[in-house]
């Protein structure tokens, strides 16, 4: 296959782990365990011992993580800043 006849990475409808970890920049080990971790989120895809990451669920999944952990840490601050608050009022 010449290099004109190859689809991007980025219009890629599956990828392969050593493509996924190049294209969000995430480790190849970090990768393979989130992919074992969530077989039936309905991103991965299994062929024998091969995994495929269906690049926009996987897209998705990610953001929602990322909303996830943004709202954890902002409810950490919040409570972080009430019993700072509650320990200056005591002294």
């Amino acid at each position: 296959m010449t290099c004109e006849n190859q689809v991007q990475i980025k219009d890629k409808f599956c990828l392969t782990i050593d493509e996924a970890a190049a294209y969000f920049n995430i480790g190849q080990k970090k990768l393979r365990k989130i992919v074992t971790e969530n077989l039936d989120s309905g991103f991965v895809i299994q062929n024998g011992v091969k995994f495929l990451i269906k690049r926009e669920q996987f897209e998705k999944y990610l953001e929602d993580m990322a909303v996830e952990a943004n709202s954890c840490a902002s409810i950490y601050r919040e409570t972080l800043f009430a019993q700072t608050t509650a320990i200056i009022a005591k002294a």
